[in-house]
């Protein structure tokens, strides 16, 4: 999987926030939900009536359901949290992912975590962070400007008031109106800070919500970005397209979430950390130790000494420098105490090599030489002069650019900090590379980080020496530009350093190079891997002339590779996915197809699909039918026969060992165990099973020979992966190549001139295992032309339809244009069209949300009216049937003699008592 540039930009920010799940504290072994809901139901008795309901939720894990019947069983969850407390611990006391994640410059941490594992993680690294929970008041205070605050958003086993952890809870924290300034929170966060979500899974509840309220904050300026366990192409394509969320998927079916740690690995090595306490210094080379390893190329680019070895073209240089640096010149027999490397001293030729030197500097007149000293000529000097410009140009196009670039986002101080701090770096990992690699052949073991650092490992840590993180962000980025898509003087001086350090340690080990000839050459077996494999087999792609040049160096020597069907299937595979990709899209019609793929989150660079962008801009193919003639794929059969046209052996494991199917199988189920716990897992037992027959064929020559000849008795796997190094270093030694080392070495056998470009991509084979991925950007925006003019064509409709759904006001209409703008110049070419496409979606959102909205006041209109007139109806109805039951007892009155005999007594009374007050 490539790393996402945005992600390590916002990583690095400083302003980034973190919204953790279980996942990372699985690996500490804290109680599951399972064992938690155990521990709840044994509060109750055996007999209690619950038992046989919670049970079956325990079943159908619904712990919440558990929890909520077992608090209401206990009289709350006040007397509930106590009890869980006291088992719920780890057995665990530091997380490898928990250390990476507080290592990184994260402003503020949330979590759905109840335990306190970020911050006991923070204080080992001496930061204190100040603790939150979920009440109205302490949510308020998080604003984008908030640091060092861990938010507990579901509380914790201490906060009864606050945990969210039976059903009813989490019901009222996913919907209901007295939680709804949570809820209103999270989304701020969302849409105010740069965010990354990690530690779950796709089906977690808490993971949901989550979901839910990022659907509601995302925009086509500010990805979420989310790490998350077992996410479908399907989830990971709309969610991209329709609200740019970025998930970064990763298998966990044991729900151990050890491969998120192996994916947090991968990010970590670009990420600079908080501690502004600087990286203790590597090991810097002297000065005239790096000059002299940095110019060896130079000086052969210039022509010094002709077509003579490189001996000759290391101290020719160093000769007339020597005589420019005295005015008077230099005696000869002062030349050999003063050459560089030390051990050119020693060599037995060193004399007759000295006076063949002075003899050619003379005759193409660089040198005059007397009997007593050498002086140098103007045109001596004149070449020294061009030499010292070549280098000094290399240099500064390389420091002096990026200085340029971070001078406009920091101090001046802090900018040469970082410059001075990344070339040491730099030249300190190449001569240690450098003397690695021609330690290689000699020592028959495989390299170790300490003698082989990583590139990226050793070039980011500089960045902790300032405090300014917009200016680390921006170093960062500088960094990864330059190492990725450096200029032809970048190239150059990346070329010298890496290749001249290799050979001036090669000096002192095998300074005529007949040795590495002999050691290389005979009696060797070369097996490729499917990565050395695909790229030559996909013409036009980013590595496919540097690996073909390899290959043919190879061949040059004599040296006919092997490689194992197994290999080639995996190289079949590679195309298959291409193949997956463009399946049913019509011929010639692969751009809109290729667009969405490469601009997923999760992509990685695939060499068959960079071939064929690239052919296709230069017009070798014009659809996918025309490629896969091209490539020489065969229905049925696949790439192998392309493969053997390149003089590549493919050879049986049976052929060689017919009794090895059992050994075979042994090795492939303990390299199937050594990726699954590293993570690494991109086949299956396939992969495995590859690699299990080329480790078992390596082992058989070594012991054996190869088919039938006895001299063959050493055997080595060409690749870009040092699995089989790391698992069996112990007992087999040296098994695996770089194709960098490799390419250095015969490089050094030709004598030639660097050839920049093939040193590059030998530095970036090992790029993809990192996570990077180096294209040939121009030509994919040439092939993506298409859609990027259309982006750029519909933007302002887009941007129209936009902001009218999300803005109300004139002012917050030209605010919100701005900001879009920004956003989309902001956005890579081949991207723009995503980009488009997601405010689409936004606005046909919000339109969709104004027509509920819309739609639920006419229903509550509609509603009101017709409550109104039931009302009146109902008024009108009571008073109805009021007159009507008087009426009706009126006529049952009149037709009653009781009662008509009761009015006439009352009549009477009446009229008597009226009488009676006459008289009076």
């Amino acid at each position: 999987m490539s790393i996402p540039r945005q992600l390590l930009t916002y990583l690095n920010s400083g302003k980034c926030f973190a919204l953790i799940g279980s996942g990372l504290s699985t690996a500490l072994e804290y109680p599951s939900w399972w064992h938690m809901a155990k521990d709840a139901t044994a509060l109750l008795p055996d007999s209690d009536p619950e038992q046989t309901v919670l049970t079956e939720l325990i079943g159908d894990k619904d712990y919440l359901e558990v929890f909520e019947r077992v608090a209401g069983r206990l009289g709350g969850v006040s007397s509930l949290l106590p009890e869980l407390k006291k088992s719920f611990g780890p057995k665990k006391d530091r997380g490898e992912a928990y250390e990476i994640i507080c290592r990184w410059p994260i402003r503020c941490y949330l979590t759905t975590n109840y335990d306190d594992e970020i911050d006991n993680h923070l204080q080992r690294l001496g930061q204190h962070f100040t603790l939150l929970r979920n009440s109205q008041a302490e949510l308020g205070q998080i604003t984008a400007n908030s640091q060092h605050r861990i938010v507990k958003l579901h509380g914790d086993l201490d906060s009864p008031d606050g945990i969210v952890l039976t059903t009813s809870q989490y019901t009222e924290f996913e919907a209901g109106g007295g939680r709804q300034y949570f809820r209103n929170k999270l989304v701020s966060i969302f849409q105010m800070v740069p965010l990354i979500v990690l530690g779950h899974s796709m089906t977690d509840r808490d993971f949901q919500l989550i979901l839910r309220l990022a659907k509601e904050s995302a925009s086509p300026e500010n990805p979420i970005y989310m790490l998350v366990a077992d996410a479908s192409r399907a989830e990971t394509d709309k969610l991209h397209r329709e609200f740019n969320i970025r998930l970064l998927s990763y298998p966990n079916p044991d729900r151990s979430f050890k491969n998120l740690t192996q994916l947090l690995r991968q990010v970590d090595r670009f990420v600079v950390p908080r501690t502004s306490e600087p990286t203790p210094p590597l090991d810097f080379p002297d000065a005239e130790e790096a000059e002299q390893a940095v110019s060896l190329y130079v000086h052969s680019a210039l022509g010094f000494g002709g077509d003579v070895n490189l001996i000759q073209k290391t101290i020719q240089p160093q000769i007339l420098s020597l005589a420019a640096s005295k005015s008077d010149g230099i005696a000869a027999e002062h030349i050999k105490v003063a050459l560089r490397p030390n051990t050119l001293q020693d060599l037995p030729s060193i004399a007759s090599e000295i006076e063949t030197a002075i003899t050619h500097l003379t005759e193409l007149e660089n040198l005059s030489a007397t009997d007593t000293q050498l002086t140098v000529t103007t045109k001596g000097k004149e070449l020294l002069a061009e030499t010292e410009a070549r280098q000094s140009s290399e240099e500064d196009q390389f420091f002096g650019a990026m200085k340029s670039r971070l001078l406009k986002h920091g101090a001046e101080t802090d900018v040469e900090i970082l410059v001075s701090g990344f070339k040491a770096a730099l030249v300190t990992v190449f001569r240690k590379r450098g003397l690695a690699a021609a330690e290689l052949l000699f020592r028959d073991n495989p390299f170790e980080p300490a003698d082989m650092p990583e590139l990226f490992d050793a070039v980011f840590p500089p960045a902790t020496s300032v405090d300014d993180f917009t200016l680390r962000a921006e170093y960062c980025n500088a960094v990864m530009d330059v190492l990725t898509a450096p200029n032809d003087d970048q190239k150059n001086y990346l070329a010298h350093l890496a290749q001249g350090f290799f050979a001036y340690h090669m000096f002192g080990i095998d300074p005529s190079g007949q040795e590495v000839r002999k050691r290389l050459v005979q009696g060797t077996l070369w097996l490729f891997d499917s990565n050395i494999l695909i790229p030559l087999v996909a013409p036009h792609s980013f590595q496919h002339g540097f690996m073909t040049g390899l290959l043919d160096q190879l061949k040059a020597l004599g040296i006919r590779p092997v490689t194992t069907p197994k290999l080639i299937s995996e190289v079949d595979r590679a195309l298959g996915w291409l193949q997956s990709r463009l399946a049913g899209v019509l011929d010639g019609e692969e751009r809109q197809a290729l667009l969405e793929v490469t601009q997923r989150p999760d992509y990685s660079e695939n060499p068959f699909l960079d071939a064929f962008v690239e052919g296709n801009v230069i017009g070798a193919w014009r659809s996918k039918s025309e490629f896969l003639e091209a490539i020489g794929h065969e229905d049925g059969i696949g790439m192998r026969s392309a493969i053997q046209s390149l003089d590549i052996d493919v050879i049986e494991p049976s052929d060689i060992d017919p009794s090895g199917d059992a050994t075979i199988d042994s090795l492939s189920d303990e390299i199937f165990k050594e990726r699954e716990r590293a993570g690494t897992i991109r086949a299956g037992d396939v992969q495995a099973q590859a690699e299990g027959e080329a480790l078992h064929i390596l082992r058989y020559v070594r012991r054996n020979g190869f088919r039938g000849d006895d001299s063959i008795r050493k055997a080595y796997f060409i690749s870009t992966s040092r699995l089989l190094d790391i698992i069996y270093r112990r007992t087999d030694g040296l098994i695996t190549w770089y194709p960098e080392s490799l390419n250095n070495h015969l490089a050094y056998l030709n004598g030639a001139t660097v050839d920049a470009d093939a040193a590059f991509h030998a530095i970036t084979t090992s790029f993809y295992s990192a996570g990077i991925s180096v294209i040939d950007e121009p030509a994919y925006k040439k092939y993506f032309k298409p859609a990027i003019s259309e982006a750029n064509a519909t933007l302002k409709r887009e941007i129209d339809n936009y902001v009218n759904s999300v803005a109300r006001s004139v002012q917050d209409q030209q605010s919100e244009r701005e900001s879009i703008l920004k956003g989309f110049q902001r956005t890579p070419d081949v991207g723009k069209s995503l980009f488009v496409e997601q405010m689409g979606w936004k606005a046909a959102r919000r339109a969709e949300e104004r027509l509920a909205v819309v739609e639920r006041q006419k229903q509550e209109a509609e509603r009101k009216g017709k409550e109104e007139v039931a009302s009146v109806k109902a008024e009108y109805e009571r008073k109805e049937n009021e007159r009507k039951r008087h009426e009706e007892g009126r006529k049952r009155n009149l037709a009653d003699p009781k009662h008509q005999r009761k009015r006439q007594r009352q009549a009477k009374r009446r009229k008597k008592k009226g009488k009676g007050k006459g008289k009076r």
